[in-house]
Formats: C-alpha cells, structure tokens, sequence
C-alpha cells in the first residue's frame, strides 16, 4: 500500500526529475485553478513506493489571451510552447543552484504533450495576486531569496510573476522556503523591455561564475527556440554589466559580447549534436 504524500511531505524535497519520470500513473483528475494554461493532477507513485501529485499542463489546452494584452497583439511566446518554458525554467533553476522550481518534466498522458510538475503540499501562496512586485516587500522571504528570484525572473523574462505563482512553506526548515511556478509565459522571442534588478553582492558573484555555452545548450535541449536563448544570454550579459562585473559601454564592448552570443549559441548546438 502507498504512503499519501500529504501526510509527509518533507521526502518530497528529494524526489527528483528523474524520480517523476520513473513513476508509475495511479489516476488523473482536473485541476480546480487553471491559469493561461488548462491542467489536471496526476497521481503518481515514484520509484521508492511513495504516492506524489503532478501537476500536469498539455500543449492543447495553453490560451494567449493574456490579461492586459492589447487588441491584435501577440504574445512574444508562441502558445503551444508554454509547457516547454515550463520545463526549461525548472532546469535553468537547477543549472544555476537555486533549486526553487518544483522538478518538472516532459509527458504524454492520454496522447497529450505537456510539462508535469511535482505538486508540493504544504506551501503558502506568497501574497496579493493583485499586486505583481509583492515577493520583492515579501516579509516571508530574505534578501538572498528575492535576489536569486529576481535574477531568475530577469534572465527568462519572465511575463507572469505575480503574488499567486509564487510560494513558500516552512515544513521541515528553520526559515521559510521559496517555492516559483507558473513559467509559461517566460523565454520570449528577442527582447522584451525589461529592467535589470540590482543583485545582492552573494547572487551576483553567482551570476558571474554561469558557463553561457551550458546554459544555452541546458535551454535548447528543452525545446526554447533559438531567438529565446538567445534574449537570454543577452540579459545576463546586461544583467552583469548593470551590476558592475561587465563593461559594455561602448558600442564596441558591446558588439563584442554580441559576438560572444553568436559564438555560445555555435558551441551549444554544437555539443547538443546540432
């Protein structure tokens, strides 16, 4: 018999992606919440016996209509793509050791494509989801997590974060835990007019010591188009130069690190077989 994840919680921190990808389909059933994209709950039992819900969001069931989206306008993330940025912001978040996105993975339940994300009980939606800068003030939180969020959310360009897709639970730690979901709308084709966040002297240092070709190449194997990874090796160039680790202030310095984007975006295809 299986034990019910939410009666313990805490091994759920160490289930992993692969953990999800080994697990064994028990039942599915309809999500009471969806967002910009249609999902159901998965219960699943994973490898060590355990039972986990996944949260599961098909390709078939993503919407572009985005609130406050102009009449005519597009999204700069192709609908159908959403459940791809979803996966690739969970690897990215474990490229960079934040470890705040849930593991999520690629899936086919019943014939549809989508992304399964480990569903993790326990946690508190972290504020007013009428206000989109709340996990900046958040009490919940310490400098050092806003900072990692705040770097995070800037390097994907992230269109959607609001007080309702992120989370924080202190089950089984001293100091409240930071929990990001909901990166759909994130990897935008080109540039979007983002702000660079000025970044706490510890997170920028970890910005500084990123491998740009294994971040693109960790982005292209999650199925981001090309023109995305590219938005987001130049961010993190202009990421670290509004932080002081980079000088780009001449158009040379500048068209230098344009060619540094080229070189990586070679080098990563390359070493993903492309």
């Amino acid at each position: 018999m299986g034990h019910d994840s939410f009666a313990d919680p805490q091994f759920l921190w160490q289930a992993s992606a692969d953990d999800i990808a080994h697990s064994t389909l028990l039942g599915v059933a309809p999500n009471e919440r969806p967002g910009m994209m249609s999902s159901a709950k998965l219960k699943v039992q994973l490898p060590n016996g355990r039972e986990a819900t996944l949260l599961f969001k098909p390709a078939s069931g993503e919407r572009d209509d985005f609130p406050g989206l102009p009449p005519g306008a597009e999204l700069p993330v192709r609908k159908g793509t959403y459940y791809r940025s979803e996966i690739a912001a969970y690897r990215l978040s474990k490229l960079l050791d934040y470890h705040f996105v849930p593991p999520t993975i690629p899936m086919e339940v019943d014939g549809e494509i989508g992304s399964a994300q480990l569903f993790l009980p326990y946690s508190t939606v972290g504020g007013d989801l009428s206000r989109s800068d709340e996990l900046r003030f958040s009490p919940h939180l310490n400098e050092f997590q806003k900072g990692q969020a705040q770097a995070f959310d800037y390097l994907i360009g992230n269109y959607d974060r609001h007080g309702g897709n992120w989370l924080y639970t202190t089950f089984g730690t001293t100091n409240p835990r930071l929990i990001a979901i909901d990166h759909g709308l994130s990897f935008p084709r080109g540039f979007p007019d983002l702000k660079p966040v000025k970044l706490p002297v510890t997170i920028n240092a970890m910005m500084n010591r990123v491998d740009p070709v294994q971040m693109a190449s960790t982005l292209l194997d999650a199925g981001i188009e090309p023109e995305a990874v590219e938005g987001v090796l130049g961010r993190w160039i202009i990421l670290r130069a509004y932080n002081g680790s980079l000088d780009v202030s001449t158009e040379e310095q500048w068209q230098a690190q344009v060619e540094n984007v080229r070189t990586w975006m070679k080098e990563a295809a390359a070493r993903n077989g492309g």
